[in-house]
């Protein structure tokens, strides 16, 4: 399930984008929240989306970005995909 923050600030089209969260990953002892496992970029205006994946270091507990994915007009235009070792 996503939950929809809107912006109230405007972009250089009039309307700002939607953004959207999933996954909210919180520390069961005591170091607090890791980050969303998904956020989603929406700009209904310019028909574009990015999805960005994310997960955290098992060891340290800070927050890395594992993929990245761009579109346009619903066509994927760019997909990043981050490793770590």
């Amino acid at each position: 399930m996503y939950e929809k923050i809107s912006n109230s600030g405007y972009n250089s089209h009039g309307k700002s984008p939607d953004f959207f969260y999933k996954g909210l990953k919180i520390h069961r002892q005591g170091k607090g929240i890791l980050g969303f496992e998904q956020l989603v970029m929406e700009d209904s205006h310019l028909n574009i989306k990015t999805e960005t994946n994310s997960g955290y270091d098992s060891t340290y507990f800070f927050p890395i970005v594992l993929t990245t994915k761009s579109y346009a007009n619903n066509d994927p235009v760019k997909e990043t995909k981050n490793t770590w070792d």
